[in-house]
Parts: C-alpha cells; structure tokens; sequence
C-alpha cells in the first residue's frame, strides 16, 4: 500500500524465480545483483543434465528436467511463498532498484501482472508504440523500452511479474505452449486480466536482455518459425473472435511474401497450417 507520503507501507513480499536450460551458472549470475535483498530466490533447472546448486546459492534449486518453459515456471510459482512471483530469463541483467519499483507498483490493489522495461541487445523494437501485444495481422508487437509508466496489453517473458494468488487462480502457465516459448506470457497474462485485474507497465523494474544464442528453450529456426505460428493460433482461438482469424492470416501471409522471392511462396502453406493447426488445437 502507498502512503500519501509516497512511502510503500506494508510493501509486498516478492520471489524472483529463474528457469533455466543448460546454463544453470547464467541463473546464478543474474540473481546475484540481488544478493543481501530480502527477497525469495528460485532456480528452476531444466537441463540435459542435472547440476548441483552452488554451495553459495541463498535459494530454492529445483532440478525439474527437460519438460519444457511452462512448466518449469509453474514449478516455480508453487515452490513461491511470496505475494509477488517475478520471473525474469536467465540472460539478462537487472539491479536491485527493479524490487522498490515492483513492490510499489503492487501497492497499487488493482494490479495483477507487470511488465518492467527490457533494453533489448539483440532483437529489435518493431513498433513505435510502448506496449507488447498481438496485432490483428498475427504479429507480436513489442517495445518496451520506454520510460513512462502506464498501463500494458501483456508482459513479455524476460521481465514479468504476477500478483501469485492471481496467477494461481488464473491456473499458472499453460504447458500446451510448447516448443519454443512464445505466446505462453501473453496467454497467462490475458486471463489475469479476464478476472478484472490490470496489467502494469513498470519501467523501474528495468533490464537489458541479452538474447543468449545457446541454451534455453530456442529451437532450430525452421522449427521455431512454426512453433511460433502455431502458438499464435492457439492464443488467437482463445483471445480473439473467430472472425479475427482471417486479418490474421492475411497478415502473415505478408509477412512471408516480405522474404526472399522462392523462399517466401514455399513458406506461405507452411505458415498458415501451422498457424491453422493452432487454431484447432483447443477443438
């Protein structure tokens, strides 16, 4: 709760949770900034293999094996304690002012989710608009590097948070967005909001996010430009009229003449089934 004095009065409990895939160190590094805040720490390591937690790790480590993003993070949301649930990926950097700028956005009794600014190092802005969300022509537009606070359409995964009894009612992330992670934060955070709570952006909860090329969830591009149509679809048959679908399709379609002349005609058929399968995959 925020005082008139602006102070944060009764200021929520927060646990930053790191889901990793063989770069377990990475987790370590990125949460070591946090290092004498009072703040709960999960690991949740999803590699190949299984490593032991570092003697010097202040935490829960989890070792949950190679079953995928979602689940991981649902692991993470049940070993939490804390009113708050931060997830952020294992390849960025944050500093420990991104806590007193999440727990007083929290004060804030409307707030069930929250996005802080992410500085990308890698993947480019393509959206002039300050804001993650779908667009009608099937795209995810992302730009979160802004510095006015506000409201926001849905988080992105490399810096979101969740009021944890709003995630939990809401049932957790949804293990059917499989593969390479897209669409599963946009899929939690829009029954966050179907329950009447508001998505937050935060741009004092502020990363730089590195897009580390190994490890993680990422799979071959061929593989993960189909994952990523498919779980568009499915994220449109459950948050978007059927009618919807069509603008949709034509737009990635687009998208696909937008390629190299022989490569865009072949990747067209693959696009929209793929696509078309998500749609169906709800029945």
């Amino acid at each position: 709760m925020i005082a008139r004095d602006g102070r944060i009065v009764d200021a929520p409990t927060v646990t930053v949770a790191v889901c990793t895939r063989n770069r377990p160190g990475k987790a370590v590094d990125v949460l070591r900034p946090l290092d004498g805040c009072d703040v709960q720490r999960v690991v949740v390591d999803q590699s190949d293999r299984p490593e032991p937690a570092p003697r010097a790790f202040d935490g829960v480590w989890v070792y949950d094996g190679p079953r995928g993003l979602c689940e991981g993070r649902n692991v993470a949301l049940r070993r939490s304690t804390s009113d708050v649930i931060w997830f952020v990926d294992d390849d960025v950097h944050l500093s420990p002012a991104c806590l007193s700028a999440l727990r007083r956005v929290y004060g804030d009794a409307s707030v069930g989710a929250a996005v802080g600014r992410i500085v990308e190092r890698v993947a480019l802005p393509n959206t002039r608009r300050v804001d993650a969300r779908f667009g009608f022509d099937g795209r995810m537009r992302v730009r979160l590097d802004g510095w006015t606070p506000g409201t926001a359409s849905t988080v992105k995964g490399a810096n979101m948070s969740f009021r944890r009894a709003a995630l939990a009612a809401a049932g957790g992330f949804d293990p059917a967005f499989d593969g390479t992670a897209f669409a599963e934060d946009a899929d939690a955070s829009a029954r966050v909001a179907s329950m009447g709570w508001r998505i937050a952006f935060v741009p004092g909860a502020s990363v730089v996010h590195d897009s580390a090329p190994a490890g993680g969830v990422r799979r071959p591009l061929p593989d993960a430009e189909r994952d990523r149509m498919r779980l568009t679809g499915r994220w449109w048959a459950r948050h978007r009229p059927a009618w919807a679908a069509i603008p949709a399709a034509a737009g990635l379609t687009v998208t696909a003449l937008a390629r190299p002349r022989g490569e865009a005609i072949g990747r067209i058929p693959e696009r929209l089934g793929a696509f078309w399968a998500g749609l169906k995959a709800d029945g």
